[in-house]
């Protein structure tokens, strides 16, 4: 069984724009090389201060959703063709940490597609090269990969959107390998990426593999 607890706020410049808070937790079953999601529930308090619900289940590999308020699912729809076989976004990061979704040796190679109840999407990860990795707070040194990641938009999104899918910017991952007994993990390190509003990057400050601190290799 897995279970994942996220906690998002924005800062900053973002608040001028998007100001929001985001509580998420997802469940569900990994067996072998398969990850299978049960529940997704997400909390979101808006800057106007509106309040959303949003609840995914799981059954037969598609998801059904529960909005509160409801919300309005058909000027951009999905089908539901498009939802069978998709994760929800924090069993989708599940996913590609616990190495279930890869498709080749170096857990980089891998599509998660999602589906957040609004929106389809994909994320798409491949591997650029090996890299020697030292984290300027001291929390890891030694082997790792350099990674790219991209965000496909599929349905569910505004035509605009849609259009311009190939202007959002690559983002770029240092992902560290970790074996721990029967489990292999691949862990985000840093991530960046530069946008239109400058470089935008994400430091892991605190990591532990099973509940015990990995050392530098």
């Amino acid at each position: 069984d897995y279970r994942v607890v996220s906690h998002l706020e924005t800062d900053g410049v973002a608040n001028a724009f998007w100001k929001s808070t985001i509580q998420a937790t997802s469940s569900g079953t990994i067996g072998g090389k398969t990850l299978t999601p049960a529940l997704y529930d997400s909390f979101t308090v808006r800057r106007d201060g509106k309040k959303q619900q949003v609840s995914l289940t799981y059954a037969d590999k598609a998801p059904k959703l529960f909005a509160e308020p409801a919300y309005n699912t058909t000027s951009y729809s999905v089908t539901p063709d498009e939802q069978k076989n998709t994760f929800d976004p924090l069993s989708a990061v599940m996913g590609i940490v616990s190495g279930t979704i890869a498709r080749s040796g170096n857990g980089c190679d891998l599509t998660a597609p999602v589906f957040d109840g609004r929106r389809r999407y994909n994320i798409e990860m491949n591997k650029v090269r090996d890299v020697d990795i030292k984290l300027d707070n001291g929390l890891y040194q030694g082997k790792g990969l350099l990674c790219q990641i991209h965000y496909r938009q599929i349905a569910g999104f505004k035509p605009t959107i849609l259009r311009k899918k190939d202007a959002y910017p690559t983002i770029n991952a240092w992902m560290v390998p970790f074996k721990n007994g029967a489990h292999d993990y691949l862990v985000p390190l840093k991530v960046w990426a530069d946008t239109s509003f400058g470089p935008v990057t994400a430091v892991t400050n605190s990591l532990k593999v099973d509940g015990v601190a990995p050392r530098n290799s």
